[in-house]
């Protein structure tokens, strides 16, 4: 089933976010259960940051019309698109799978929850959202991009698989004036097949400044910080100062 936002009401709509560590709905009436003691914060790509007013359980219709329960989600008031986690199904079991062209979603029983070939160039070009995605190809800038109206619903969990953002600010209140001033890590993985080594996972340091790389992979997610020491210990030396922040997005 394709969803298009003129047919249903954006408070009912749930997109899936890459980017983002939690699930998060705006809309207080979609809890089947809240707890208002949850007080907290989140910062989006944009740093801008708002106030979390609880967690709970939301119910959400799926394709079948039963009634899926997605819980641990938090409640924003002032966000304005309901968005799903897709780190969070993962720490659940789910397997995201990238091959010949094909983004799949399966279960923690290998049965296969959605299957659209808009989510690869989606990942390909840094999670951008689709009406980007569609204007590339109506231009026809990228060979090989395929056509497509909208993105497939998500069986199970009813999500439209696009995000939006807010555009990205011109100027930066604060400029890195040196290497290592600011670093920049992400983590990828679990990979579908693994690497030639067998490794499963990698992550990423972006020095600020330079934009300088360095990549390394990893066999499970608890190396991460080990990796972390290695590169702090190279670079440290090579440069002759210290890392000063490191930034990630809790992944």
């Amino acid at each position: 089933m394709v969803c298009h936002p003129k047919e249903v009401s954006k408070k009912n709509v749930w997109y899936l976010d890459t980017g983002c560590s939690n699930h998060m709905c705006g809309d207080k009436s979609a809890f089947s259960d809240l707890d208002e003691s949850c007080q907290d914060k989140v910062k989006f790509g944009d740093n801008s940051i708002i106030a979390v007013k609880g967690r709970g359980k939301v119910s959400i219709r799926a394709k079948d019309n039963s009634i899926q329960t997605i819980s641990n989600v938090l409640y924003v008031p002032d966000l304005k698109s309901n968005l799903l986690s897709l780190g969070q199904f993962q720490e659940k079991g789910y397997e995201i799978l990238i091959k010949d062209g094909v983004c799949q979603i399966r279960d923690s029983k290998f049965g296969l929850i959605a299957k659209d070939t808009a989510w690869l160039w989606h990942c390909r070009f840094g999670h951008l959202y689709f009406g980007g995605l569609k204007a590339l190809q109506q231009k026809k800038m990228v060979n090989g991009l395929p056509h497509f109206d909208s993105p497939s619903e998500i069986c199970e969990i009813y999500v439209v698989s696009k995000q939006h953002r807010d555009s990205f600010p011109k100027d930066r209140s604060w400029r890195t004036k040196q290497v290592l001033d600011l670093v920049h890590s992400d983590l990828c993985g679990p990979i579908n097949p693994t690497s030639n080594g067998g490794k499963q996972y990698f992550i990423t340091f972006v020095d600020d400044y330079s934009r300088k790389t360095w990549v390394y992979f990893l066999q499970t997610k608890s190396e991460a910080l080990a990796a972390f020491k290695n590169f702090k210990v190279l670079v440290e030396n090579e440069v002759g100062r210290s890392v000063k922040v490191l930034r990630t997005d809790r992944g």
